[in-house]
């Protein structure tokens, strides 16, 4: 996308889609309270996995079928925690849910949240309910909070750069240190194209809402102005080929890839956007011992023409490439992904004049690379490896992707492609811990790729400006249903962006679902209480993508090309949630089988490794995280939960995460 979406003059969201109005409210129950306060710390993670009987076969994706099948069959109702009949499916309930919760969570991420110092220097002091410090005494159960770190292979190492690098796929194997020969040599003609007078200004880290920074646009005069300049020099470099200049002499006074960052660490491969490079700033230097930092080189290259797109011009692709470049680089927390310069890769000096500059040159951005690989990759790993997910390493997931997402909706930009394989993890090194013979660390989850991100409020705007493109964008799982609905008064990127938060968390606590019915990876047989026959059955749905797509068929009908959609939009909790208050009025109950029963454990399953987590929340804590859920994935944009109320709900208010 460009730097600007398509916008209507209308502030108003999109009307809802296949929902009802609103019954009418019958007098509210009491609020329910939880029975004692819970103590930051009191989730923290155990040593909480096993080992099951190992698969058949290596997924290509994380759902080899996305399609569910439906072939129930009948088992004993003994066989699972039985559930009474709803009596009244449509009542309007209210709820207060975890009404006791810790505030003193709400400073550690209201705060300047970009922070280069080592996690483990952090102070972890839990607190009593009256928020003095807990005693030694009290401490000893208190377990610091970690994920099991996953070995990756050398396809999984591809895999870290897979959401920076557009990557569909490698190439025939080369010879690595002659690729990595090859690539120093290409760095050396590979110049930066910021200088003295070409800088980035990022915004304020700062993530408290009473900052006088916090809602700066991503998009004010200095990044204009870096724009118009970037433009000028880009088409010069380009356009050079045509008159006498040399591009080597248009960049004297730019530094290279190599001067700047240092020589190839390692070549991985090669995608579909070009050669993967890793660059390490220590052997540069001749000091591979010392404490050194790497790199991940980003080739941006133009798109190929499609069925129903044409190619990219050349003035598309330099709007392209800068706006993603502006965007990404004056972004600044640390659960989004660092961008640190923008490049040019230039034909050898002994052909340059003959060269066809604008199909050869090459422009790339320079970004921090993260150790951990992406998210789709570790949640494939936990899969075919039987690893064990835990609840609260999902909750420490959901809650730093949230902060990065409301950072960037805070500063104007919605992402438009908010996804697993867009979620970057940073191990940390100071904290690697063996715990029963696996290696556990803090994770720091980091969004990445921006090119597909759209401004939606500028320093001029006053609230977020609507898009009426009436074209999806995205990947498809992920899309919300307002996108395949033309609207003429648009509709809001940022509650797109929501839904994609809520399908990522479904997946998460379906992938740790996964582990309790010994899936194969590619289907569950969930176990459920069938209310109209009054007994127990089964019903098959995917064991990480629950649908494919959230297209209609037929809006007017009800239908969907996607039948477990279909089943979500009939069988979705509608509900009103008030953040000041946080009481929840339910209209009608949810029904959706694999959100209801996301924490059932099957009454046949036997594994000695399981460390029965379930076991210390309440009722009310997994009722809070299917609500929450459902409120994301709501179908009415209008009342979908945003990101900022997301964090402040008692769900992640109360989670410890890596990142706090």
């Amino acid at each position: 996308m460009g730097l600007f979406s398509k916008r209507s003059a209308s502030k108003k969201p999109s009307a809802a889609l296949g929902i009802s109005p609103e019954k009418e409210k019958r007098k509210p129950e009491k609020p329910e309270k939880s029975e004692k306060p819970q103590k930051p710390g009191k989730y923290a993670q155990k040593s909480s996995s096993g080992h099951i009987q190992p698969q058949k076969h290596q997924l290509n994706g994380l759902n080899a079928n996305l399609e569910p099948s439906r072939s129930p069959r009948s088992i004993s109702e003994n066989s699972i925690p039985r559930k009474s009949p709803e009596k009244n499916p449509t009542y309007t309930h209210k709820k207060r849910i975890s009404t006791v919760v810790d505030d003193s969570h709400f400073a550690d991420f209201e705060k300047d949240d970009y922070d280069d110092a080592d996690s483990s220097s952090l102070e972890q002091n839990a607190l009593d309910s009256n928020g003095s410090e807990v005693s030694d005494d009290e401490d000893d159960d208190y377990e610091e909070h970690s994920h099991v770190m996953l070995e990756r292979d050398r396809s999984h190492t591809i895999s870290q750069l897979s959401a920076l690098m557009g990557y569909c796929g490698l190439g025939p194997s080369e010879n690595s240190e002659s690729l990595k020969k090859l690539a120093n040599e290409v760095s050396r003609r590979t110049f930066s194209l910021l200088n003295t007078d070409l800088k980035i200004q990022r915004l304020s880290p700062t993530m408290r809402s009473s900052d006088a920074h916090f809602h700066d646009s991503v998009i004010g005069d200095h990044q204009l102005e870096l724009v118009k300049q970037l433009q000028t020099q880009i088409r010069r470099i380009l356009d050079s080929s045509s008159s006498q200049t040399s591009p080597y002499d248009l960049l004297t006074n730019n530094r290279t890839l190599w001067d700047r960052y240092g020589s190839i660490k390692d070549i991985i491969g090669r995608g579909a956007y070009g050669v993967i490079r890793i660059v390490d700033s220590g052997e540069a230097k001749g000091d591979p011992s010392g404490r050194t930092r790497t790199y991940a080189v980003k080739e941006l290259q133009k798109r190929p023409p499609s069925s129903n797109k044409a190619k990219e011009t050349k003035d598309q692709f330099i709007e392209r490439v800068i706006s993603e470049f502006i965007v990404s680089s004056t972004l600044n927390n640390k659960h989004v992904i660092r961008t640190l310069d923008l490049m040019i890769t230039l034909p050898e000096k002994n052909r340059v004049s003959s060269a066809d500059l604008y199909e050869e040159a090459r422009i790339s951005q320079v970004m921090d690379c993260t150790s951990g690989g992406d998210l789709f990759h570790y949640c494939k790993k936990s899969i075919t490896s039987h690893e064990y997910l835990s609840i609260d390493e999902i909750d420490c997931m959901v809650k730093q992707i949230t902060k990065g997402l409301w950072y960037m909706h805070s500063h104007g930009v919605a992402h438009c492609d908010l996804k697993l394989e867009n979620i970057l993890l940073e191990n940390d090194p100071n904290s690697i811990k063996r715990i029963n013979n696996k290696k556990r660390c803090r994770l720091n989850l980091k969004i990445s790729d921006f090119g597909k991100a759209s401004v939606v409020r500028t320093q001029w705007d006053n609230e977020e400006q609507l898009s009426t493109s009436n074209i999806p964008i995205g990947s498809e799982p992920y899309m919300a249903p307002e996108e395949h609905v033309k609207s003429h008064g648009g509709i809001s990127l940022l509650k797109k962006d929501c839904w994609a938060l809520g399908v990522i968390a479904l997946i998460l606590f379906n992938i740790r679902r996964s582990f309790f019915y010994k899936s194969n990876g590619s289907q569950c047989q969930l176990e459920y209480y069938d209310t109209k026959v009054g007994e127990a059955d089964t019903k098959s749905y995917g064991a990480a993508y629950l649908w494919q797509t959230t297209e209609p068929r037929s809006l007017k009908l009800g239908k969907y090309k996607d039948a477990v959609f279909g089943e979500y939009v009939k069988n979705a909790m509608v509900s009103d949630y008030d953040a000041k208050t946080k009481e929840w009025s339910v209209h009608k109950r949810g029904k959706f089988i694999p959100i209801e029963t996301m924490f059932d454990i099957p009454a046949h399953f036997q594994d000695p490794s399981y460390d029965g987590d379930v076991d210390t929340f309440e009722k009310d804590d997994f009722d809070l995280r299917k609500y929450c859920t459902y409120k994301l994935l709501d179908i009415n944009p209008a009342k979908r939960l945003h990101a900022g109320g997301f964090l402040k709900s008692d769900w992640l208010a109360s989670v410890e995460s890596c990142g706090d």
